[in-house]
Parts: structure tokens; C-alpha cells; sequence
């Protein structure tokens, strides 16, 4: 899929890292495969479960270091009544009503 193309989808990131930061919430970090985001957006988070809907409240580049191993374009999704329990590496965030899981467990995406 070539960048123009994957910019103009709905919006698709899989979850690398969650962090929490005290008195702000849970963060999800990873690298966007496809679409955009802003802040006060609805996503659906997709693992194991059912889908769990959330509000994007903050967005942020996280800056490259050479010394430590993470893709360029890391970006960090601050999502609002998330527990970090309920996420994890391997999930995705994603435009509401676009990725669902198969019965195998692997990712049906509406592209």
C-alpha cells in the first residue's frame, strides 16, 4: 500500500507499548498503518474480547533515538477511561466499525 493510499484509510494502529502516567491516563504507543487521528476522536480498541470503544484525549510524536530500538513515526495515544490492564501489545486502536477478529482470532480489516 503505497503512503497516499494508507493516509486517505481509516485509521489503524497496533499497539506496541502501554504505558500509564499518573494523574493523565493510559497511553498506547505504536506505529499508524493507515489514516489519520485527532484529539476527541472515537476509536475501538480490538484484541482478544469484544471491541472496547474510547476517546482519543491527547496525541503525541514520539521522538527518534537511535539508541533505543523502536520504528520511526512512533506515536502515543493518550485514551480517556482506559485501564492499562485492558490493553495490550499485539491489539489495535482503529476507526470505529472497521476491524473486526475472524474466528481464529485474526484481523478482519474493512478497508
Amino acid at each position: 500500500m503505497d503512503d497516499l493510499k494508507a493516509a486517505d484509510g481509516p485509521f489503524l494502529m497496533q499497539i506496541v507499548d502501554v504505558f500509564s502516567i499518573r494523574g493523565r491516563g493510559t497511553v498506547v504507543s505504536g506505529r499508524i498503518k493507515r489514516g489519520k487521528v485527532r484529539i476527541g476522536e472515537e476509536v475501538e480498541i480490538v484484541g482478544q474480547g469484544e471491541p472496547r470503544k474510547a476517546v482519543v484525549s491527547g496525541v503525541e510524536m514520539i521522538k527518534y533515538r537511535p539508541d533505543v530500538e523502536h520504528p520511526r513515526g512512533m506515536v502515543g495515544l493518550l485514551l480517556r477511561d482506559v485501564s492499562q490492564n485492558e490493553v495490550g501489545p499485539g491489539m489495535v486502536v482503529a476507526k470505529p466499525g472497521t476491524v473486526a477478529r475472524d474466528a481464529n482470532g485474526a484481523l478482519i480489516l474493512d478497508e
